[in-house]
């Protein structure tokens, strides 16, 4: 005797290949986004002269001190 499943209605999530795919595609996304937010960060750092500024103080304060 063979039980037949009924077919879904709609797109599933449900079962292990769709959700695993679901999540990598999900997984893959968020990578893309922390990349360009990465890449956005570095730009700012190499544009930003106050890294630059503060290191230059320092220097000269410890200089002064000892």
């Amino acid at each position: 005797m063979s039980v037949s499943r009924p077919q879904p209605v709609g797109p599933t999530i449900i079962g292990a290949s769709p959700w695993r795919d679901s999540t990598m595609s999900g997984i893959k996304d968020n990578n893309k986004v922390i990349g360009r937010s990465d890449e956005t960060v570095k730009f700012g750092r190499s544009v930003d002269p106050l890294p630059h500024l503060r290191f230059i103080t320092f220097f000269y304060a410890g200089n002064c001190y000892h």
